[in-house]
């Protein structure tokens, strides 16, 4: 140990070594001055002159570029002229100062090409003509290749080899390298997919089963999928993970503007009957269905209400169930929240241990889910109110408190 401090002393009392320890720390600290001041000139002055004229021109393209790519970040070059000053002055390490200074040129490309490609982005992210489509994914993978060719050149730096004979090295690990890449791979597969066929863009509202998420996508990137549920929670889904999944996409009904109602009220089917006289006259003062009377009495269908016929079966008669399914859909086409020009249905389901089903298949004439909810809750507020003037009821399980007594 003591002959290896006697050597370190020996050789820093030598001129040469002391006048490049000498010229080392001179140009390093004159460089970071160099460099604070150059920041500080390209962050301020510079950029507020670059500012005003990237604002006067019409595109856009050039302020999201401006804006991403971070001019401070040259202030760097400094370094690069203090390093090759001293491969130049130094005795000794002059191969090193050569290599740190490529690796800072190298560095400083990579940050604007960063910077270029995440300009880009934000310009198709936020122009109506390219709205919906994944260009974030497309940029990742550009990004990823700059980061890739930028560490193959460095290792080329420093190593003192050629990139070209890198690259010819990595054939013998491509298992290994599609190992490492296999979730980008699938991710990037996924966004081509994705953006091919159109099945997601941003503002889509989806719904995914499998990782609970219903609501809206906010982005689309390479690897993941971002969606702002209902509740304002966000999750996070792999691209690859969505395609092998599935999900369904609500933009079909955005774009038409209607939301559709599929909903049954289940009769009970002892209250289904033949109309009597009484039941005819009084649902017959019902506006909506005068003209439906009028109809079947013209028709070879005349029912004999209240008959003299020995059996209310020798005559064809209506029934009250028939009779309310007709109020409801002329109820319904009366309705201006509805939408005619889409499918408009009120039927009669199979019965089924829960009464008969009466399904309403219509839809809405907006997709706003609070006046959704609100047609819908209005619709089934008057059908329930009025079924009982059909002599029908509504089918409900027992409950304790209409239980009899024993």
């Amino acid at each position: 140990m003591q002959n290896l401090l006697d050597n370190v002393q020996k050789w820093l009392s030598e001129d040469s070594v002391r006048g490049d320890i000498f010229w080392l720390f001179a140009v390093l600290v004159v460089s970071f001055i160099l460099h604070k001041v150059l920041k500080k000139i390209l962050s301020g002055t510079v950029k507020k002159i670059l500012s005003r004229i990237t604002a006067k021109t019409k595109s856009k393209l050039d302020d999201y570029i401006f804006d991403k790519i971070h001019v401070e970040r040259v202030s760097l070059i400094i370094y690069i002229f203090a390093f090759n000053f001293l491969s130049l002055k130094l005795s000794f390490g002059a191969g090193l100062m050569q290599k740190l200074a490529s690796l800072i040129s190298i560095w400083i490309i990579i940050r604007l090409l960063h910077g270029l490609l995440d300009g880009l982005t934000a310009y198709t992210e936020n122009e109506p003509r390219f709205a919906g489509k994944p260009y974030r994914s497309y940029v990742q993978v550009f990004i990823l290749i700059v980061y890739i060719a930028g560490f193959i050149i460095a290792a080329g730096t420093i190593s003192g080899k050629s990139p070209w004979s890198l690259l010819s090295g990595i054939g013998a690990m491509t298992a290994v390298l599609l190992l490492v890449f296999r979730e980008t791979i699938l991710s990037f597969v996924a966004s081509l997919q994705i953006s091919s066929y159109d099945l997601v863009r941003r503002g889509d509202w989806i719904s995914v089963p499998k990782y609970d998420a219903d609501g809206d996508v906010t982005e689309v990137a390479l690897h993941t999928i971002k969606i702002q549920n209902w509740d304002k929670t966000i999750s996070v889904l792999p691209t690859s993970d969505l395609m092998q999944s599935g999900f369904k996409n609500w933009r079909g009904m955005q774009e038409t503007g209607g939301r559709r109602i599929k909903r049954s009220i289940f009769l009970d089917v002892s209250s289904v009957k033949f109309m009597d006289e009484e039941l005819r006259r009084r649902v017959g003062k019902i506006d909506l269905l005068k003209s439906y009377f009028a109809e079947v009495e013209s028709s070879d269908i005349s029912a004999q209400y209240g008959s003299d016929t020995e059996h209310p079966l020798n005559d064809r008669r209506l029934t009250n169930i028939g009779t309310f399914r007709m109020y409801v859909t002329r109820y319904l086409q009366s309705l201006d929240t509805l939408r005619k020009d889409l499918t408009f249905l009120v039927r009669q389901l199979e019965p089924g241990a829960t009464g008969v089903p009466l399904e309403i298949y219509v839809f809405t004439a907006t997709t706003n889910w609070g006046e959704y909810e609100k047609i819908q809750a209005d619709i089934f507020d008057h059908l329930f109110a009025s079924v009982h003037e059909f002599d029908l009821r509504i089918f409900q399980y027992p409950v304790g408190g209409f239980l009899p007594n024993k």
